[in-house]
């Protein structure tokens, strides 16, 4: 059996990061944005056999997070380059993002917008801590952060330890690369 893992689509990256952060006028914390995306993937991959737009997740202090997203959003130089980005359509102040546009809603299947919405309901209406402490509890977290592996703040979380289903695991292992997203 492979190992699962998906191909990152930037572009779509860029429209869910768009759609989550024109949720609120003002904008809406980094926090908030990649907690929803982490929500809305899992939602996602065990409802419809794949993710929104193939990001990796990892345990992190506060819980887990699309590695690259996070990136994105910390304007991190290098992943930027790597992903051949030389500006982005939101803008950042401390830690609100704000859309500088509509999203594209052509990027999103209606499988996407649902597993959005569902990410960001888990989300909208409850605190850091609330959202820290229950993502704290979610065994693929618990796993990772929790293991002798682990060495320092960070640590990849296996998309087969997202999956609840065993038939879509193994299907995944073997067709998953091939998905286009």
């Amino acid at each position: 059996m492979g190992r699962i893992s998906f191909r990152f689509n930037v572009k779509k990256a860029i429209e869910v990061i768009l759609w989550l952060a024109s949720r609120k006028q003002d904008g809406v914390d980094v926090f908030h944005i990649v907690k929803a995306i982490f929500y809305s993937d899992v939602y996602h991959l065990n409802n419809y056999g794949r993710v929104i737009f193939g990001d990796t997740y990892a345990a992190m202090k506060y819980g887990p997070i699309p590695s690259k997203t996070y990136d994105i959003l910390n304007n991190d130089l290098l992943t930027m380059s790597c992903l051949g980005l030389t500006e982005v359509p939101f803008e950042r102040n401390n830690i609100i993002i704000k859309a500088l546009r509509n999203p594209n809603m052509e990027e999103f299947s209606e499988s996407d917008i649902e597993a959005l919405q569902y990410g960001w309901d888990e989300v909208k209406d409850k605190s850091f801590k609330q959202i820290s402490d229950s993502l704290h509890e979610h065994d693929a977290y618990k796993k990772k952060w929790d293991s002798s592996e682990r060495t320092a703040n960070s640590i990849p979380i296996d998309f087969e330890d997202l999956i609840v289903d065993k038939e879509i695991k193994e299907e995944l292992s073997c067709t998953s690369k091939y998905i286009k997203i």
